[in-house]
């Protein structure tokens, strides 16, 4: 590194005392101006000092030094981070320095010249314009001030040199605008290639971004569509609402799924005067528990319609074993699984048949409400457990005006004004309440109840309620 660089470092160096990485490069421009600046001052001083020994003015000397101990203090500033204060003092410094010394020379030298020069910082310091003319004023109000003290008195020291002395501080000042202008526009060059080395990176961050953008928005697309293929698919094994019709005249369906595909789903079949009912909430919602719907749904028709099984707790048996098999949870580590209940409606014996794992059955029996507790344990999943037999459950057609079956979804709703969940028992009294109605009716009530209750929150899980009226 020669000479000259070394000249260079140490004055970049100088100059970035308080630059902090977190500044902007709007206010790094006004630290490094500030410091350039006072360096350029000290600099000045120095000029001074050695005029004041070749011209043979020793009286000047403690004058001098004592504006060369004042100028560093606001670059001393600028390093505590105090850069509005390092700012101020920058005029503030000057103005009263030189007034000073304007008062102690006399007006012939000049010196309130380099005021006038200083002045003119504040439009490069401050945003605020409030500042800037409070500034300029204070400067213009310091020379004014001077001057009309000068017209009337003698200045404190006199020398035979103030011609001279007026010239030299006349090119002191032109000099002094002149450096100035070039740490200006140096470092309006810095901010300028700063600022587009920044606008270059937003560019290219908004063209990576739109690009990205753009690939969601088609992945987002693709997913929709295959999605929506998918609900075209699983709504396509559901049973269809004229056959639900023709199996039970008087019923009534509140199916919401959460997303386009569903977790919960419903089964419903007939073979000779029997009518098989499902309820079933499989591991998860959207695509996930899609595809454990198909496997449930596909396991409940081998059971009933292949294997002619048509106890509800043996249909359980037999799914649980199925499920176990089919996922390979003994061996793995999946917990995939179902929750399900299951009734039989059996016109010829005049009975009906229910049995559940984990989810209860609903009766009006005799004008009151009856629940009928489920199996605490799950088909296939955690709960699992294999060698579990489940208990079926019978009761007299006669006795029984309607039933309702459901998944957890609208219990388990977050909403009203608390955001709380709607709870069992809450749920079981809007049954009761309007079990008299007509299914149609009742659908129209629970459709309303839900979309009150959920307000504008956002529906947590799918929802299954069938009603069934004998």
């Amino acid at each position: 590194m020669n000479f000259k660089n070394k000249i260079a470092s140490v004055r970049e160096h100088l100059v970035n005392i308080g630059v902090d990485e977190n500044l902007s490069p709007f206010e790094v421009r006004k630290v490094r101006l500030v410091n350039g600046i006072l360096l350029t001052g000290e600099i000045l001083f120095l000029v001074i000092i050695i005029k004041s020994m070749i011209m043979q003015v020793p009286e000047e000397w403690s004058v001098q030094l004592v504006g060369a101990l004042l100028f560093p203090i606001p670059i001393l500033l600028n390093k505590l981070k105090k850069y509005h204060a390092a700012r101020l003092l920058c005029l503030l410094i000057p103005f009263f320095y030189l007034s000073s010394l304007t008062l102690y020379w006399g007006s012939e030298r000049g010196s309130q010249l380099i005021i006038f020069a200083c002045s003119g910082l504040a439009v490069l310091f401050f945003d605020r314009t409030v500042y800037v003319y409070l500034l300029i004023a204070l400067g213009g109000l310091c020379i004014i001030t001077v001057e009309m003290y000068n017209f009337d008195h003698e200045s404190f020291y006199q020398t035979e040199q103030l011609k001279l002395a007026y010239v030299i501080n006349i090119m002191i000042t032109i000099i002094l605008l002149a450096v100035i202008s070039a740490i200006f526009r140096k470092e309006n060059e810095k901010y300028q290639k700063s600022i587009q080395k920044k606008n270059n990176q937003i560019t290219y961050q908004h063209s990576q971004l739109l690009r990205l953008h753009n690939d969601l928005k088609e992945s987002v697309r693709l997913i929709k569509e295959q999605t929506k293929y998918a609900q075209t698919i699983q709504q396509s094994i559901l049973p269809l609402k004229e056959e639900m019709r023709e199996m039970m005249p008087d019923h009534f369906l509140f199916f919401k799924p959460r997303d386009l595909v569903s977790g919960d789903f419903y089964f419903v079949t007939k073979i000779r005067e029997r009518v098989f009912i499902a309820a079933v909430d499989c591991t998860g919602h959207g695509v996930p528990g899609a595809f454990m719907s198909m496997i449930g749904y596909n396991l409940l028709l081998e059971a009933i319609e292949l294997n002619f099984i048509f106890e509800p707790a043996k249909i359980l048996d037999y799914l649980q074993q199925r499920i176990v098999y089919a996922l390979r949870q003994q061996q793995t580590d999946n917990r995939d699984g179902m929750d399900i209940s299951i009734c039989v409606i059996d016109r010829e014996q005049q009975v009906l048949e229910y049995a559940g794992a984990k989810h209860p059955l609903l009766l009006i029996e005799n004008g009151e409400m009856r629940k009928i507790e489920a199996d605490r344990v799950s088909i296939g999943g955690m709960l699992t457990r294999p060698d579990h037999k489940f208990r079926n459950h019978k009761f007299e057609l006669s006795k029984i005006s309607d039933f309702y079956m459901f998944t957890d979804g609208f219990r388990d709703q977050y909403g009203g004004g608390d955001f709380k969940r709607f709870m069992s028992k809450r749920f079981r009294e809007l049954l009761f309440n309007n079990h008299h109605m007509r299914t149609s009716d009742q659908k129209r009530v629970i459709e309303h109840t839900f979309s009150e209750w959920c307000g504008r929150n956002e529906q947590t899980d799918d929802v299954l309620i069938i009603g069934v009226k004998l």
